[in-house]
């Protein structure tokens, strides 16, 4: 989607929901080694850029958080493995990425 629809449909949300409700959105994690070559997003978003998004569409964000569909091993050396493999290339193997937006009164 691209930004201009984005925020069209981020921002008709916001006027159609109570004051006090929130908005759940979810993007898949532009940082995720396999869809940094994923041809069918027109525009990736980064946490960073779906957090203003929400802002500039007058959500106050409460709560932004990375999900997985499997949890991260919990044997310790495969996990030392897996973070220090990720923060050295600057991977992120989490899927998704989702806001939690509430209008404010």
């Amino acid at each position: 989607m691209a930004v201009d629809e984005a925020f069209a449909v981020v921002r008709s949300s916001y006027k159609y929901l109570c004051d006090g409700a929130t908005l759940l959105a979810t993007v898949p994690n532009a940082a995720h080694p396999v869809r940094q070559r994923d041809c069918t997003h027109i525009i990736p978003w980064p946490a960073n850029d779906l957090y203003s998004l929400m802002r500039s569409a007058g959500f106050e964000v409460v709560s932004m958080t990375r999900y997985n569909k499997f949890p991260l091993t919990s044997n310790p050396l495969r996990r030392w493995v897996v973070q220090t493999v990720c923060r050295e290339f600057r991977v992120d193997w989490c899927d998704s990425i989702m806001a939690i937006g509430r209008k404010t009164v």
